[in-house]
């Protein structure tokens, strides 16, 4: 029984890692985006290119939460480090303060 809840923690922490590499990859492909979008004339096949990285992006952060949240629910470093990301990525602050505030 201890093997399974080590093996837990350790894919729980494997989710957590990734998680978090995928949120510092989404923040700067979100400035490259609106770097991209504030030139003079902007190119409209990178923002493409750009917004659908961090569509695939966005979506693996979710899923790691997803799965970090079946291992290991309500990690305090997890629950701040989603609810940042909500609030300084996305913008989306009333969802950040919810996870933040767990």
């Amino acid at each position: 029984m201890q093997h399974a809840a080590e093996q837990g923690k350790v894919f729980g922490f494997d989710h957590l890692i990734q998680m978090q590499k995928n949120i510092e990859k989404s923040a700067f492909l979100y400035m490259d985006f609106w770097s991209q979008l504030s030139e003079s004339q902007p190119d409209i096949s990178f923002l493409s290119s750009i917004a659908s990285k961090i569509s695939t992006t966005v979506a693996r952060i979710d899923d790691h939460w997803k799965k970090l949240q079946r291992v290991s629910p309500n990690i305090p470093k997890a629950l701040k480090m989603y609810g940042r990301f909500f609030n300084e990525v996305l913008n989306d602050k009333e969802k950040g303060e919810k996870y933040i505030q767990k």
